[in-house]
């Protein structure tokens, strides 16, 4: 990562790896769906393309049905 100057004089890490091509990401996203789909009872996948209420939903869903209600 490298550092540059934030607006008030602080610093801030900006990483390379927002650069990086979309084939990568893809590549990257194919190897963790094949981590979940091979170890199913510790990972789960999230549709994170649903709106922000329905995504905390689904995952209290997965929490609840793992862990029971509290």
């Amino acid at each position: 990562a490298r550092r540059i100057n934030a607006a008030q004089g602080g610093f801030i890490a900006v990483d390379t790896y927002e650069a990086r091509t979309l084939a990568f990401h893809e590549q990257l996203r194919q190897g963790f769906l094949e981590i979940a789909r091979a170890q199913p009872q510790r990972i789960a996948v999230v549709d994170a393309s649903l709106n922000p209420g329905a995504i905390a939903d689904g995952i209290w869903d997965i929490v609840t049905e793992r862990l029971g209600t509290p």
